[in-house]
């Protein structure tokens, strides 16, 4: 379950990103508050990996973290490096498709993030415009 509005506030990276999820906050029903949760996460947590099913999204509130490809030998290789805010798996949780850009993990030891499951996701975008709007215009903006 989801916390408060202020608890999530207070686990921001500043007062921008604060504002940013509190305007979503303000958008989500007690069905996407009651199956969302606020997690922590360490320095090397997988978020995502390269070439699976999307099973969540992922709302990067505090922290950073890093975009890899792994060559045919398995070596990891750094591609991107993402801080707060930002919106994570979005793209393949609306597609239905496969993550292709690359395996992602944490990279700050405190980062925090929400963590919503896709079927979530997907019912929030469907049931509220506003919501549709505002994930719309935040996936163009980053």
């Amino acid at each position: 379950m989801l916390d408060s509005r202020e608890a999530i506030c207070k686990s921001c990276e500043d007062r921008g990103t604060a504002e940013w999820i509190s305007a979503l906050y303000d958008l989500m029903d007690d069905n996407v508050k009651g199956n969302a949760a606020l997690v922590k996460k360490h320095s090397g947590d997988m978020l995502i990996k390269s070439g699976e099913r999307c099973e969540a999204v992922y709302f990067l509130l505090k922290g950073t973290a890093k975009i890899y490809k792994e060559l045919p030998d398995g070596i990891l290789y750094e591609i991107a490096s993402v801080r707060a805010p930002c919106l994570m798996g979005e793209t393949e949780a609306i597609t239905d498709e496969e993550f292709s850009r690359g395996t992602v993990c944490t990279e700050s030891d405190d980062a925090q993030l929400i963590y919503m499951p896709k079927e979530v996701f997907l019912h929030w975008l469907h049931s509220s415009n506003k919501a549709l709007f505002s994930i719309t215009r935040l996936i163009n903006y980053i």
